[in-house]
């Protein structure tokens, strides 16, 4: 791994450990260097070399940097920190303005405009096809009922999960052939749950 990842990651690191609000249970470190680890994952399988592998990293460090300061809009505060931290380091503009695609591709509902910025929008949903998706489910619902300050009740959540699972698609080949299987049966045992509680 070159030096600007790696300083890259510890800026990161070092920020969201400083930053990041307590009830962001989701949006966490953890879930940043998850996302990056998938972007290389699918990003190799895309057959992608080392340039653009760099770029899906960096922004994968810096894609939920902006949560420090806002939820809603915080792509567009991600792209600021991640400006800001690389161009004083001669970070060269048109690399610049690929990660900064990346991250704004990342806004749900999700719009890429190219493979790479398929790739970092897969990487940022990979769970959803695998079975940690329930542990990151609670983890989010966590979030943001600390964050809103209300309880939102099981059986709500559950089928606003999946809606969400339901209307996701992935981008990338890879992923497709890999995790929609994996998406359908994270399904089915949501609607398991729905019925079990209804």
């Amino acid at each position: 791994m070159n030096d600007i990842v790696t300083e890259s990651r510890e800026f990161v690191q070092k920020l969201l450990g400083e930053k990041l609000a307590p009830w962001a249970y989701y949006h966490d470190f953890r879930h940043t260097q998850e996302t990056v680890e998938a972007a290389r994952e699918i990003g190799v399988a895309s057959g992608l070399q080392d340039g653009d592998l760099e770029i899906l990293s960096l922004a994968g460090w810096f894609h939920d940097t902006g949560y420090i300061e806002l939820t809603t809009g915080h792509e567009e505060r991600s792209v600021v920190i991640a400006t800001d931290y690389l161009s004083p380091r001669g970070y060269p503009p048109e690399k610049l303005d690929k990660i900064s695609g990346c991250i704004m591709a990342t806004k749900v509902p999700q719009q890429p405009k190219n493979l790479l910025e398929q790739v970092i929008c897969d990487a940022d949903m990979l769970f959803l096809g695998r079975e940690e998706f329930f542990r990151k489910n609670d983890l989010l619902k966590k979030e943001i009922e600390e964050r809103e300050g209300r309880v939102i009740p099981q059986v709500d959540w559950l089928k606003r999960s999946i809606d969400f699972l339901s209307n996701h698609a992935y981008h990338t080949v890879y992923c497709r052939e890999t995790l929609s299987a994996g998406v359908d049966r994270n399904i089915e045992t949501l609607r398991g749950e729905v019925k079990r509680l209804t």
